[in-house]
């Protein structure tokens, strides 16, 4: 599920720069051999430059993703539907962030989780899951999840579209100064293709 795993890189991604803070502030270099060997061969050398270089990273990135600290609490919804506590935080960020009522969201989360008849779909797809086999009857939790596992999809559509111009682009020419078109064979790829 590509929002969840955006959310747990990130969320490991700000871990990992408060180990690597800590490692060069104690002088441990155990991350960074390359640092130890300048170091040794410049001892006079302050390294408080590479603890503030990483504080502030580590402040951009937070300030950045900030939201992400949210979304992530729905991340484990999302993927382990029958593993959470319907009392839960998650359930005030989803009501908040979708625009569903806590209340009814708890307590499908709890019929949802007790429905036997959804019990055999517990290892398919988080995809499968929530788009073919959870009903309708389960309208908020299926709204959160869907939601929430869209929520970047404009994005990817709009990349997607920047690929195929650039490709287009890349190996379709155009007559712009009196002379013919470059012709190769990816035009004939492409549906939409108009003889120019």
């Amino acid at each position: 599920m590509g929002i969840c795993n955006l959310i747990e890189s990130v969320s490991a991604f700000r871990r990992k720069l408060d180990i690597f803070e800590k490692d060069i502030a104690k002088h441990e270099f155990i991350n960074f051999p390359t640092i130890l060997e300048y170091k040794k061969e410049n001892s006079e050398e302050d390294i408080a430059v590479f603890v503030r270089f990483l504080s502030d990273l580590r402040d951009e990135v937070a300030t950045r993703f900030q939201d992400f600290a949210e979304i992530g609490k729905l991340s484990q919804f999302l993927k382990f539907p029958y593993e959470v506590d319907a009392s839960a935080e998650w359930t005030d960020v989803a009501a908040k962030l979708f625009s569903v009522s806590k209340a009814s969201l708890q307590v499908e989360i709890i019929d949802l989780q007790e429905d036997i008849s959804l019990q055999m779909y517990k290892t398919v797809s988080t995809e499968e899951f929530w788009g073919k086999h959870v009903s309708e009857k389960y309208e908020n939790c299926k709204k959160v999840a869907i939601n929430l596992a869209t929520m970047f999809v404009s994005t990817i559509f709009m990349r997607i579209g920047v690929l195929e111009n650039e490709f287009f682009e890349e190996h379709i020419s155009v007559k712009v100064d009196g002379r013919s078109p470059r012709r190769h064979t990816s035009h004939l790829l492409h549906p939409s293709y108009i003889e120019l």
